[in-house]
C-alpha cells in the first residue's frame, strides 16, 4: 500500500481569528515550495474557497471511517491520465492505445469471439460509474486537445456509459489500481450483444467488425463527441 512517508507537503493552512473573539475570519492556503537549497517556504497565501473546504471535510470524514490504501505498493501504469482517489470525488482516467482485443459476443450479435482491432480508448470512472470514448491517436498518448469520439463498441448508450444487464458494479475495490482492473474486467469479459441508442459510426457498425478482425479501426468511421480530453476533464470536475 502507498505509505504517508511517500507523501509531500505540498500546502499549508493558516486560520486567522478575530482578537478576543472565539470566531475565525478567515482561512488562508500557502503553497510549499523550495529555496535553491531545497528547504521549504510558505508562498503567497490566498482566501480558502468552499469547494476546496468541502473537500478537506470529505477526506477527513473517511480518514474517521479508517484509513484504507489507495493504491497498492506498485508503480502506476503509464496509461493513467489523471485520478483523483479520494472515494467522494473518485475520477480515473485511463486509455488503451488502438491494437486487437479479445472480445466475446452473445449469440443474437452473429459475430465470432475472438480478436477484433480497435482504436484507442479513453476509460472515465466517474459518479460511480464507467464511461469509454474513441481516439484517433493510435499508439501515442493523448494530449488535453484530443479529440474524443464514439466508442465503436456493441453494449454502449449514446452517453458513451455502458448498458451492463446482469453486471454488478457496485462492489468496486477502494485501491485505484484494482479498480481499474475491475472495470477493464466488466468491459471485455462481458458479452457485447447489442447496439445502443444510436450508431456509433458513420456506416454500419456490424459490417465494420466484419473488416477489423482483419484490418486496422477505420479512423474515418469514427463519430465525434462534443468533447476533447480537456473539456471532458473540465466538467467532471466541476
Amino acid at each position: 500500500m502507498t505509505k504517508r512517508s511517500d507523501f509531500q507537503l505540498k500546502e499549508v493552512l493558516k486560520i486567522y481569528r478575530q482578537l478576543d473573539s472565539g470566531g475565525v475570519s478567515y482561512i488562508e492556503r500557502h503553497p510549499v515550495k523550495k529555496n535553491p537549497d531545497n528547504e521549504n517556504y510558505l508562498g503567497e497565501g490566498r482566501p480558502l474557497t468552499t469547494a476546496v473546504l468541502k473537500r478537506l471535510i470529505n477526506y477527513i470524514s473517511i480518514e474517521d471511517q479508517g484509513y484504507k490504501p489507495m493504491f497498492d505498493d506498485i508503480l502506476l501504469d503509464p496509461h493513467i491520465l489523471s485520478i483523483e482517489p479520494n472515494m467522494n470525488h473518485r475520477r480515473i482516467i485511463w486509455y488503451d492505445p488502438a491494437g486487437p482485443r479479445e472480445m466475446l459476443f452473445s449469440k443474437g450479435a452473429k459475430l465470432k469471439d475472438g480478436e477484433y482491432n480497435m482504436p484507442a480508448l479513453l476509460y472515465v470512472v466517474a459518479d460511480g460509474g464507467l464511461n469509454v470514448y474513441a481516439m484517433t491517436t493510435g499508439k501515442k498518448r493523448p494530449e488535453m486537445k484530443t479529440k474524443l469520439y464514439y466508442a465503436p463498441l456493441l453494449n454502449l448508450y449514446t452517453n458513451s456509459g455502458f448498458c451492463w444487464g446482469s453486471v454488478k458494479t457496485n462492489d468496486r475495490p477502494d485501491a485505484v489500481d484494482k479498480e481499474i482492473l475491475f472495470w477493464m474486467g466488466n468491459v471485455w469479459n462481458t458479452k457485447f450483444s447489442h447496439a445502443g441508442g444510436a450508431s456509433s459510426t458513420k456506416t454500419d457498425l456490424m459490417k465494420i467488425y466484419e473488416r477489423i478482425k482483419t484490418e486496422a479501426f477505420p479512423k474515418k468511421e469514427l463519430m465525434e463527441t462534443e468533447h476533447t480530453l480537456g473539456s471532458l476533464l473540465k466538467r467532471i470536475k466541476q
